[in-house]
């Protein structure tokens, strides 16, 4: 619908590319720690590179957006970070022509290692590997995500310029193309290597090579 929008408008008339040629973006890994001592809570995130129109879903299918009040998501991710004691926040960017999609993890000092180990096992044994009732949630909540963006005047603005520059913006459709192949996506995607950045004790984060990845 969106693109209907736009291809009726004057926006159509907009050039869709750079004139100039360039290379496309190459993912390079790696890690980044900022030394803190005096926070009492510390920070380590860990992203993937995945394709851009796949991001917000795989955002969604690692489940850690709150739909209740005083709940937490319904992956497996969400229930051990509840179990825990720590947070997990699913995050995802789309750029043009790559994405990125991640997990913040904010815990403790002491608890840090541990909290960032429950939640590199569990993107590895349950997400990478998602249950057809795990694709089918996240599909459904990847959907009511897109239409409360879209609902809001500043975010159909949002996506119909993305789209008009050619841009990756999500959609309904974006969301029902990347959920026939979501599964195989999940795998190729979390079995890579993640870049890793953290915010607190240097010696209370866990090095991104023993993680598992």
């Amino acid at each position: 619908e969106l693109a209907q929008l736009v291809g009726a408008s004057k926006l159509a008339e907009l050039p869709s590319e750079n004139a100039l040629a360039s290379a496309p973006t190459a993912f390079a890994g790696g890690v980044q720690q900022l030394y803190e001592t005096a926070a009492p809570v510390a920070h380590y995130a860990l992203a993937f590179s995945c394709a851009p129109e796949a991001a917000s879903t795989l955002a969604a299918l690692l489940g850690t957006q709150r739909r209740v009040k005083w709940g937490h998501g319904g992956s497996e991710l969400a229930q051990a970070a509840a179990q825990g004691g720590f947070a997990a926040d699913a995050f995802s960017f789309a750029y043009s022509d790559a994405g990125l999609v991640g997990v913040l993890v904010s815990a403790p000092t002491a608890q840090l290692r541990s909290a960032v180990e429950t939640v590199a096992a569990t993107v590895q044994k349950h997400i990478a590997r998602p249950s057809a009732n795990a694709v089918q949630r996240a599909v459904a909540a990847a959907k009511v995500d897109v239409a409360e963006q879209l609902s809001s005047q500043t975010g159909a603005v949002r996506a119909l310029g993305q789209i008009a520059l050619g841009q990756n913006a999500a959609t309904l459709e974006s969301v029902e193309k990347a959920a026939g192949s979501l599964s195989k996506t999940a795998e190729s995607v979390f079995a890579s290597k993640p870049v890793a950045v953290s915010i607190g004790l240097s010696q209370s984060t866990p090095y991104v090579d023993t993680l598992g990845f």
